[in-house]
């Protein structure tokens, strides 16, 4: 199993949940400065609100290795109260900053 920086994910459904078991991480640094081993396991469940449109992930991560408990968290993505509008993109290559006054 070769890990991958971002890990091996598969999502399904649990009622209006959709559900993230993700694996096979290569070992490195989940969060600075928490790292973690190849034994990452992490679950993300992902619920919206039908009435505000508000995404909350909840999430559980688990390494034997380095941690001692799970690492538990959530946070909550809401709408923009505004509409989208596009916005020409500057380059940001090293050359571009270089030459730049």
């Amino acid at each position: 199993n070769i890990g991958l920086w971002t890990g091996d994910s598969r999502g399904y459904y649990d009622g209006d949940t959709l559900v993230v078991d993700s694996v096979g991480f290569e070992p490195g640094v989940l969060a600075s400065p928490v790292k973690h081993s190849e034994q990452l396991h992490i679950v993300e469940r992902y619920t919206l609100n039908p009435d505000t449109f508000a995404l909350t992930r909840e999430y559980v991560a688990e390494d034997p290795v380095y941690f001692t408990d799970q690492w538990i968290g959530s946070d909550t993505v809401l709408v923009a109260d505004v509409p989208y509008e596009a916005h020409p993109c500057d380059e940001l290559t090293f050359e571009f900053l270089l030459y730049q006054d």
